[in-house]
């Protein structure tokens, strides 16, 4: 097939996708919601799903995936939007009777997600409640597949020991749960009545699975495109796509409202996603920030719990670079580091926890019995800041390098909590019971 042919909204049967586009890897991920069986009917005469037999309707949906799979690149997935049913009395478990027959097509199930609409219909049943979830299948078509979870990382909500551990965190924050709490749309969200579809996406749960599994020029599937959402979003995402269903009325709505509405939307939302991209960026900033003032501190205290106390008066810890970082034990008069000491702390670098900081670390020792030492590139008028009782993202003051190294002469202060005094180039100051 040719990119030619791709942007193309075809009114077409899911089921007869390879006469369309014969076996050749072109898409890069496919995200549809299937016709659940009995549950609507959408008044084609071929559609899929209304007035069949489970089983029957099963094997079409096998059919589908199957010609889906052989049109997919190595690197792709596949999302299903789907539910349970309830017929006849009885809960028909679709997703997972889907699942079965897709994982003998050969499509490997990687998670289930919860997604939480908010709203839908208002009516429930005798022996089934109000339901406002459905479930989001995601398979791969091998077992490397593209997923760019830095893409949809959230750095809002964390707890407030967050700042105490910063090698926990992704300096791009925390991944997403698997319940994704995303409103359906309703009149006046995205179109005021436009939208006559019984089951439309929201843009935004489009949005999460595209760029999770997808970069630009990539192309997305829908073979059940309806309204057009997901071919909408993938076009505003600058993703190129193609869509299958069997009625024009859609194909209609999708050219005429759907298209220009998500794309236009997409560019007035672009201003809030270069807003969330600068919270990511300040939020990263802020976890290398604190990764480097804590480091020194577990430093030593892994090296004096293996080894025992040592009589190190204080720590500088300087970063030029943004993964690197320079770190300089400070011995009193008098005073000589242990036995194998930079080795020892050196190897210890090497290994988990300090490994896993992502940092260049290297360490040095400097003596107070010597004049404003040089080597260890410190600068006798660089202000440092200053962080004691082992509280590394909280500033308690500043001072000159010369100035500490006076302090430190006329008797390094006691230690509290056994961690001495750490003085950094890197500024960190994160309230008290700061959360995100």
């Amino acid at each position: 097939m040719t990119l030619g042919a791709l942007d193309t909204y075809h009114i077409e049967d899911a089921r007869d996708i390879l006469s369309v586009l014969p076996p050749s890897r072109v898409i890069d991920t496919t995200v549809t919601s299937p016709p659940y069986w009995n549950l609507k009917d959408y008044g084609s005469k071929k559609q899929l799903g209304f007035g069949q037999q489970y089983e029957t309707y099963l094997d079409d949906l096998e059919e589908v995936f199957s010609g889906v799979y052989k049109i997919t690149k190595k690197t792709g997935s596949l999302w299903i939007v789907i539910d349970t049913i309830k017929h006849n009395g009885e809960l028909k478990l679709l997703p997972f009777d889907l699942a079965r027959r897709l994982k003998r097509v050969g499509w490997i199930l990687h998670d289930i997600i919860i997604w939480h609409k908010d709203k839908t219909l208002p009516w429930s049943h005798r022996g089934k409640l109000r339901n406002i979830f459905e479930y989001i299948l995601f398979f791969s078509r091998e077992k490397h597949f593209k997923y760019y979870l830095s893409e949809v990382r959230e750095t809002e909500g964390l707890k407030e020991w967050w700042m105490r551990y910063p090698e926990r965190y992704s300096p791009r924050g925390k991944a997403p749960t698997r319940t994704w709490s995303i409103p359906i749309p309703r009149q006046g969200s995205w179109g005021e009545n436009w939208v006559r579809h019984f089951c439309p996406f929201p843009p935004q749960l489009v949005s999460r699975i595209v760029r999770l599994t997808t970069k630009k020029g990539d192309v997305v599937l829908d073979p059940f495109a309806g309204s057009g959402v997901v071919l909408a979003q993938a076009k505003a995402l600058k993703r190129r796509y193609l869509g299958f269903d069997l009625r024009k009325a859609y194909r209609r709505m999708f050219d005429g409202k759907v298209l220009p509405s998500i794309v236009a939307l997409q560019q007035q939302g672009g201003r809030w996603q270069h807003g969330e991209e600068r919270k990511r960026r300040a939020f990263s900033s802020l976890i290398w920030k604190l990764r480097k003032t804590k480091h020194p501190r577990e430093l030593l205290r892994l090296y004096e719990k293996r080894y025992g106390r040592t009589s190190v008066a204080g720590v500088i810890a300087l970063s030029r670079k943004m993964h690197s970082l320079n770190i300089v034990f400070i011995f009193p008069n008098g005073k000589r580091p242990p036995n194998k000491f930079l080795a020892r702390m050196r190897e210890l670098l090497s290994r988990a926890p300090l490994s896993k900081y992502g940092l260049r670390a290297t360490v040095e020792v400097e003596f107070l019995d010597a004049r404003v030492p040089t080597r260890s590139g410190l600068k006798s008028r660089e202000a440092l800041n200053l962080y004691r009782d082992g509280k590394t993202y909280r500033v308690s003051g500043r001072m000159t390098t010369r100035r500490l190294l006076e302090s430190l002469r006329g008797g390094p202060p006691k230690r509290t909590k056994e961690v001495p005094i750490i003085a950094s180039n890197v500024r960190v100051n994160v309230a008290r019971n700061a959360s995100l």
